[in-house]
């Protein structure tokens, strides 16, 4: 039977005992004494069990101390606590569990159902990879689905290698305590719930089938990690633990505490996109918390929250999405401008440098090819809402965009392949990057509706159909994409390209390139758009995938795009990404999706090929207004 256990000194303000008389210390910031009932099944965690495995279970008779399952998702029964086989859910709320508190009947304790999964990565991905996904992507799908049926705690602990090494050495300090024997778990996640059936009406929703479960299958190995089945009661609480303390959240024990911290200003930011203002604090106080680059963490109902240490208060920080493409789905299979789904996304916090005031970026057209990108200043006859009205995209903005790219490039032609004006605010996750939409779905039926003869300019119906900044690091086009889009796409575009597709026929190599001329509709405030520094780049980074995309040429009013994304880099520290301070209408962007002349990347000649780029978030940025631009993709021809 659970007993209480003393502390062994001041220091130590809570103690877990659980069944088998193990203890797990709690610092003074966690201030909580708990108990659990723990139960270990063999195979896997006790949410991702199958039908075939209850029946091997049932089979057995007993794992772990469990002598039967139900139909649903959770134990029943313990033989350990009662030979009358009443179910879980009566041991702990009923007299048994009422009896086994006698000699503590005077504190009343709070009783909350639990279940802990200890959770192991699977082998093919890194630590760092695990604890990313599982923070960034995982949590926020999992947690709206628990808070819906009831579940009122969700906390993960994350216990990287690291971790464990410190703490296998400093826990041999407390003797006959505490074991050496650290558990080698990546990280352990605990559920609490007033009743069990929270947790097994979560997971028969169709989201937890759909979306929940395809995800966890990305991280978690199933196979070796565990789960234990109990309640907790809380018998010492630390009166300072409040949901959403800054200190609280962000205290770890001493002996984790490795850092040495001499920066002078935080930003602290959450995910759900509610601000939380930027803070300026002493060293002092910087020396209670950890502030290692990537720190987040997850607990009950309070943010979801990252925070990270900024050196300079001069210095702007955004925080950029990296994809790697899971190709399972073929391009033909999937919808229309649709990318690859994703095996793993990374958002990663780097520094923006001031095109305005950073000397090692090359001014003018020139900057095209050394870095990718140029800044350059260029007033349209076009202003605030204009863009958004009539055909004034067709008849007045595009032209002067012709002018202006075979100004800056020294290009004799120029032709617009597309424009995409964005209104809306950007939200965290965009869409569901580890799902794709399909062939024939929704989102083909609605671009099928457009004359593919024609200009297409998405989001100029603002109040229905409005489009966002893309987090996702990418390029809209590669070389071969480039090609494929003179050739198929439209015939006025075909038609201008004549004599290059003329001399690609013959051999030959003419050169012609695609540029995105972006402008902002109105002073960006927020969500700007970051250009990576061609120079910086690494080449085995940068990935080629293909979608369909609709065609007024091809017999079958389609054909195949070729484009770039930037997969999560190994050394993010190197690369160098750019972008404009408060950047005005008159200021625009200018940057290469690919040009012939280099090649894909940058095989045929020393200068750069593309730029990827995309839209960070950038922490005290989230009160400001929608940013408002307009982006034009044009073709340009040399000969």
């Amino acid at each position: 039977m659970p007993r209480r256990a003393k502390a062994p000194n001041d220091q130590v303000r809570g103690c877990v005992q659980t069944s088998n008389g193990s203890h797990d210390l709690r610092t003074p910031d966690q201030a909580q004494k708990r108990w659990a009932c723990g139960m270990d099944t063999r195979k896997c965690a006790l949410a991702q069990l199958t039908g075939n495995e209850r029946t091997r279970a049932r089979s057995r008779n007993k794992i772990g101390g469990i002598s039967g399952w139900d139909n649903g998702s959770y134990i029943k029964e313990q033989h350990h606590q009662s030979p009358s086989r009443a179910s879980l859910s009566d041991q702990i709320g009923g007299t048994q569990a009422t009896a086994s508190c006698n000699m503590l009947q005077k504190q009343q304790p709070t009783r909350l159902y639990k279940i802990t999964i200890h959770a192991y990565r699977r082998s093919d991905i890194t630590e760092e990879q695990f604890h990313d996904h599982w923070t960034k992507i995982h949590a926020p799908k999992i947690s709206s689905l628990l808070k819906k049926y009831g579940v009122i705690g969700y906390t993960q602990y994350h216990t990287p290698s690291w971790t464990r090494a410190k703490a296998a050495e400093q826990l041999k300090t407390l003797g006959s305590f505490a074991t050496e024997n650290v558990a080698d778990y990546d990280g352990y996640v605990e559920l609490r719930m007033p009743d069990l059936s929270c947790y097994e009406n979560a997971r028969k929703d169709p989201y937890y089938a759909e979306v929940v479960k395809p995800d966890e299958e990305n991280f978690f190995d199933f196979e070796r990690s565990k789960v234990t089945v109990g309640w907790e009661e809380i018998y010492v609480d630390d009166p300072d633990r409040k949901s959403g303390n800054i200190e609280h959240n962000t205290y770890i024990n001493d002996f984790l505490r490795s850092a040495q911290i001499t920066t002078k200003s935080v930003y602290f930011s959450v995910s759900n996109r509610q601000s939380w203002r930027a803070l300026a604090v002493t060293n002092r106080q910087l020396q209670t918390l950890i502030l290692y680059r990537g720190l987040e963490w997850y607990g009950g109902d309070e943010p979801w929250c990252s925070m990270r240490a900024i050196g300079d208060s001069t210095e702007v920080y955004g925080t950029f999405r990296y994809s790697l493409p899971d190709e399972s789905i073929p391009v033909q299979e999937r919808s229309l401008y649709t990318s690859p789904s994703s095996k793993l996304v990374k958002d990663i916090p780097q520094k923006l440098h001031d095109f305005r005031t950073d000397p090692s970026f090359t001014h003018g057209g020139a900057g095209l090819d050394v870095q990718g990108f140029t800044y350059v200043e260029h007033t349209s006859a076009l202003s605030g809402e204009e863009f958004f009205e009539g055909r004034n995209i067709e008849e007045i903005y595009g032209p002067e965009v012709c002018e202006l790219v075979k100004n800056v490039t020294g290009a004799k032609r120029a032709i617009i392949d597309g424009v995409t004006l964005r209104s809306r605010l950007a939200t965290e996750t965009e869409e569901d990057l580890y799902h794709v939409k399909l062939k024939d779905g929704p989102q083909d039926m609605a671009i099928k509706k457009f004359d593919a003869s024609v200009l297409r300019v998405p989001g100029r119906d603002r109040k229905n159909a409005p489009f966002e900044p893309l987090r996702v690091c990418h390029s809209d086009y590669n070389c071969q994409g480039l090609k494929d889009t003179v050739r198929h796409c439209r015939k006025d575009i075909a038609e201008m390209a004549k004599p290059e597709l003329e001399a690609e026929d013959r051999g030959e190599s003419p050169r012609y390139a695609v540029y995105s001329v972006w402008r902002p509709i109105k002073t960006v405030k927020r969500d700007p758009l970051g250009v990576l520094d061609w120079r910086t780049a690494d080449k085995s980074e940068v990935e080629h995938h293909q979608t369909r995309a609709l065609s007024a040429i091809a017999p079958n009013g389609e054909y195949l795009r070729g484009a770039l994304i930037h997969i999560p880099p190994k050394n993010p520290e190197r690369l160098r990404w750019a972008f404009m301070s408060n950047q005005q209408p008159n200021e625009v962007l200018i940057l290469k999706f690919a040009d012939t002349a280099a090649g894909e990347l940058g095989e045929k000649k020393d200068m750069a090929a593309h730029c990827i780029h995309g839209s960070p978030s950038i922490a005290g940025t989230e009160d400001q207004p929608a940013r408002e631009s307009v982006e034009c993709r044009v073709i340009a021809f040399f000969e």
